[in-house]
């Protein structure tokens, strides 16, 4: 629904160019988020669904990992633990009504992505030389492979990259 209205806004006549492509650029960041959401939400059903050794098997090798990291790396070991307290509250067996619950849930968001997807292809990118630069400096730009939110980022900035791309190929260069 959030991308509904960012697009109804930019086909408002008296929305500005600015406006325009910083509504196009929220409404990627939403259909980006929406995206991840889905995809951790189906990850864990998957797990869900998994048979109490296999799941088990799963969190002590999440454990036997966070064992090898080294105390200085807090990062590394943050993640870890959010890792292992995380799948160690889904060690319990799924009732039918949650197993359907949650097949309607991830129904849902797809559904909600699908939408937000259809009427962000329906907005068109406001492209100034300096947006384009600037999403071409943030695909440069080297990203933590342990860095969950920064590899989304760097995702939707190609993302960006390609749709502007398309939208104004005049400002592509050879290089």
């Amino acid at each position: 629904k959030a991308v509904s209205v960012l697009q109804a806004n930019n086909d408002n006549t008296d929305t500005a160019p600015e406006v325009k492509q910083a509504n196009y650029q929220q409404a990627q960041t939403i259909v980006t988020d929406l995206d991840s959401q889905l995809e951790n939400a189906k990850e864990d059903y998957q797990f869900a669904r998994k048979s109490p050794a296999a799941k088990q098997a799963e969190v002590d090798f999440y454990k036997a990992e966070l064992a090898k990291i080294d105390p200085a790396d807090t990062e590394g070991k943050a993640t870890y633990e959010t890792m292992v307290a995380h799948y160690e509250g889904m060690l319990a067996p799924l009732t039918a009504a949650q197993v359907r619950s949650t097949e309607a849930d991830l129904s849902r968001m797809d559904r909600q992505l699908k939408e937000a997807r259809t009427v962000k292809g329906q907005m068109v990118p406001q492209v100034t030389p300096a947006a384009f630069a600037q999403q071409v400096a943030a695909v440069q730009a080297p990203v933590d492979p342990q860095d969950t939110e920064a590899i989304t980022a760097s995702k939707a900035a190609a993302t960006n990259l390609i749709n502007l791309s398309m939208a104004s190929p005049e400002l592509l260069t050879p290089e």
